[in-house]
């Protein structure tokens, strides 16, 4: 029945929003799956590397921000645009080890270095506390050049104390500025939780459309609604069937009619009493008839039908086994003096 396709339009933007949050879920899914390779089974810490066999080997330095590539030294490749830098990795600077980087990421690199001094400058030294930059690369044999640079750097007196690691990294990923820094893997689970939340979203929309809850939220909102004309206008858009006879829609759940400008939708299982009422025209000898229904409020409507649509009695007597139907005087009386008692009479006869 047209009834059924009442509300399409409500279904089809809950379908959209429900797509709309599973995308979204989606995408910060994968945004966190490549967080979390790259936190449980991404390239090796540094603080790992206990050999001298791991040439090739794909590791990260994570570098306090404050401890960047300017706290220690450059060494220019002479002609060539590539740069080695000695830098330390822990707190202490106790711990030094060399990276090497080339052409643009050279670059990058520097940009990096200025970066990080121009934040520290202008912004407070408490603000960045904990923060990391993560360098990545792989691990190469040194050049015999740049070997002996780094030697004579550990030689020098005022490097004594300090412990320098026999490697070099030649660095293939640099953040591109301070937005570079890696999400904290608690902000990783919470957009996780995110992800999960917009799923149970969206899968609660589906089946709320599906269960045609849509109906009564449009019951909900023609009682609220100030214009019965105009609701009545836009279930008319929303129709994409007939309705069952000239303004009702009907199915085994709801009834929606029209009175002169005034919408109504009632529950099916709320009708306690269903009859037709005939009269005469003054304009022509044709009968016309009433359909009457009475709710279990005592609120009783008589929609006007042609003889031609007088078998919607029938429909109503197939689909909705719990009223009374037809009429007699009797019963008429019981409804207008002993309401409560109709309404027993009338379910306990069905």
């Amino acid at each position: 029945m047209g009834i059924n396709n009442i509300g399409y339009s409500i279904k089809r933007k809950n379908r959209l929003a429900a797509f709309l949050f599973i995308m979204g879920a989606i995408l910060i899914f994968l945004f966190c799956l490549r967080g979390y390779i790259s936190y449980f089974g991404g390239p090796i810490s540094i603080e790992k590397l206990k050999s001298l066999k791991l040439k090739g080997e794909y590791v990260q330095i994570e570098i306090d921000f404050l401890l960047g590539p300017f706290a220690g030294y450059d060494y220019g490749m002479r002609e060539t645009s590539d740069k080695a830098y000695i830098i330390p990795i822990d707190e202490n600077k106790q711990k030094w080890i060399a990276v090497y980087v080339k052409g643009k990421k050279a670059r990058e690199f520097e940009e990096l270095k200025e970066a990080l001094i121009k934040a520290s400058q202008t912004k407070d030294r408490s603000e960045f506390k904990n923060y990391t930059v993560n360098l990545k690369g792989t691990i190469l044999n040194m050049e015999r050049e740049l070997k002996k640079y780094y030697v004579e750097f550990i030689k020098a007196p005022y490097n004594q104390k300090r412990t320098f690691l026999p490697l070099i990294i030649q660095v293939d990923k640099v953040p591109s500025s301070i937005d570079g820094i890696a999400i904290d893997i608690t902000v990783m689970w919470l957009l996780t939780g995110l992800s999960f939340f917009l799923v149970i979203a969206a899968s609660y929309l589906i089946i709320k459309s599906e269960k045609d809850s849509y109906l009564g939220y449009l019951k909900d909102y023609c009682e609220k609604s100030s214009s019965y004309e105009y609701t009545w206008q836009k279930i008319n858009e929303l129709c994409s069937e007939k309705p069952l006879i000239k303004n009702v829609w009907i199915n085994e759940k709801w009834m929606l009619f029209r009175l002169e400008k005034y919408l109504y939708i009632i529950d099916i299982d709320n009708i306690v009493w269903i009859y037709l009422e005939e009269a005469r025209s003054n304009y022509s000898r044709k009968p016309i008839y009433g359909l009457c229904i009475a709710e279990e409020t005592k609120k009783k409507y008589c929609i006007p039908i042609t003889e031609n649509e007088t078998w919607i009695i029938d429909y109503l007597f197939k689909i909705h086994k719990r009223a009374l139907f037809g009429y007699n005087e009797e019963w008429q009386r019981l409804f207008e003096n002993e309401f409560e008692k109709f309404k027993r009479f009338a379910r306990k006869i069905n």
